[in-house]
């Protein structure tokens, strides 16, 4: 058979299942994570300070084009917590609990190099990393729109008790402070997003976590996150789409932040290459929830085919501030007048929010990848494996099966019951980017391209 004068047999189908996901889309395995060569742990000593795969080693990437050092550059991030900031017309207040974590950095740093504030020391212990083709949309092979991520998940490490003081043997452990790289791909039309995922699927022919396995997995890691992956972003060179924070170590309310590179070539006369706070995508300000605002939003753009705001959250709309600047988890899933008219819509944007993605509308507390002891593995959300219990995705007792689903209840109080596996979902679009033929993109159907529901652009 052929289309356009294209054979449909010239390129071959992947199956979604045969791709393994703790190989190629979510990786935790601890011989990975604990890597003595690419990883290390402040609080074990354990591994070799400054590896590609440390915490360090991306901050050192994001540095290189800049002024900074890569300790000042770590430390005026950090401080972004000490003061409280506006953005789009709202405040983010501060968290001043966050001097004591800059404390412990400096304790563990003079204990492992006598140096303070040695970037190498920086105490964050690897979660995860993750490829996600499922974030490319359909303009994104051939257009300006994503072509996929690539992401490091990190926990930040202290002493859970009171934060200051560090100390290897006592109060020296992974605390609630998710932080998230996110890249760009280096991709640039249909056959690099292939070759891409190509590299991604090869992964599944090495042992997970040998030194084969981890040799490859590095040379995918260093080609998004090194200085010089994207010359076009100055001063960086840098494919950082966005770094994302998750946590209540600083303040018993859970809080989701956003930071950003900027690029001169934007029209920005002055930019350092520090990374600056941004607002949360696709989530309001939490003072529209439950609003008429909301619900006129939501009918009559949000979910309107064509419209600009469809599937997003503008930074204004009707000329009203809208977009948060911070993503507090004050509220666990999202609701406006005559939600009840339209369940499967509420439940759809309330879904695409940074707060309630991570809470109500998954069942899920707080984080999607839980922190983890040394020399273990990091517990996946229920939302993320469709298994019936948070544990790890290679839980001998209790496998990951591509077909399981976990079911939620409405937490607005309707009888929906949306049932979730994302890791199968993102399986999917990883086997249809590889089964595509790029010749045929663009000039056959969109539906050859990784499926992406309508109003439902989410990013987590």
């Amino acid at each position: 058979m052929s289309v356009l004068g294209v054979s449909l047999s010239a390129f071959s189908s992947i199956s979604p299942a045969s791709i393994d996901p703790s190989s190629s889309l979510m990786i935790t395995h601890p011989d990975v994570v604990d890597d003595p060569k690419r990883t290390f742990d402040v609080c074990t000593g354990k591994g070799n300070p400054g590896g590609t795969w440390t915490f360090a080693y991306l901050i050192k990437e994001l540095a290189k084009g800049t002024s900074f050092t890569p300790e000042d550059y770590a430390l005026i991030w950090l401080k972004n917590w000490l003061h409280t900031y506006n953005l789009n017309t709202f405040d983010v207040p501060a968290r001043p609990n966050m001097e004591l974590f800059i404390n412990f950095w400096n304790q563990a740093s003079l204990a492992g190099s006598g140096q303070d504030f040695d970037i190498n020391y920086f105490p964050a212990r690897l979660l995860a990393i993750t490829n996600r083709p499922d974030l490319g949309g359909n303009g994104g092979y051939g257009g300006d729109e994503k072509r996929g991520e690539a992401r490091f998940t990190f926990a930040l490490l202290g002493n859970t008790d009171k934060l200051g003081g560090y100390d290897k043997e006592q109060g020296c452990e992974a605390m609630p402070f998710n932080v998230i790289f996110e890249y760009n791909t280096p991709t640039t039309d249909c056959p690099s997003v292939q070759e891409w995922q190509t590299q991604w699927k090869a992964l599944d022919g090495y042992a997970l976590g040998s030194p084969e396995y981890n040799e490859k997995l590095e040379l995918i890691t260093t080609a998004f996150t090194n200085f010089g992956s994207n010359p076009a972003q100055e001063p960086n060179q840098s494919l950082l789409s966005q770094l994302r924070t998750n946590e209540n170590a600083l303040d018993p309310l859970w809080e989701l932040r956003e930071f950003v590179l900027l690029n001169k070539a934007d029209g920005v006369v002055s930019f350092d290459g520090s990374l600056l706070p941004d607002t949360v995508k696709n989530t309001p300000d939490v003072s529209f929830d439950n609003t008429s605002f909301l619900a006129n939003f939501v009918n009559s753009a949000w979910s309107v085919p064509g419209s600009p705001d469809e599937g997003t959250v503008p930074l204004a709309y009707l000329g009203v501030p809208f977009r948060g600047a911070a993503s507090p988890v004050s509220i666990t899933h999202w609701d406006y007048p005559s939600s009840a008219l339209d369940p499967s819509m509420r439940q759809k944007f309330s879904l695409n929010t940074c707060n309630a993605c991570h809470t109500g509308e998954t069942d899920t507390k707080f984080v999607h990848i839980e922190a983890r002891l040394p020399g273990g593995e990091s517990a996946l959300s229920r939302f993320l494996t469709g298994k019936n219990v948070v544990t790890t995705l290679n839980d001998p007792a209790n496998p990951y099966i591509s077909a399981a689903l976990f079911s939620v209840s409405d937490p607005a109080g309707s009888a929906l019951v949306s049932d979730f596996n994302d890791l199968a979902a993102r399986q999917a679009a990883m086997a249809s980017i590889l089964s595509t033929s790029c010749e045929l993109v663009g000039t056959v159907s969109a539906g050859l391209l990784p499926p992406k529901a309508a109003n439902f652009k989410m990013s987590h």
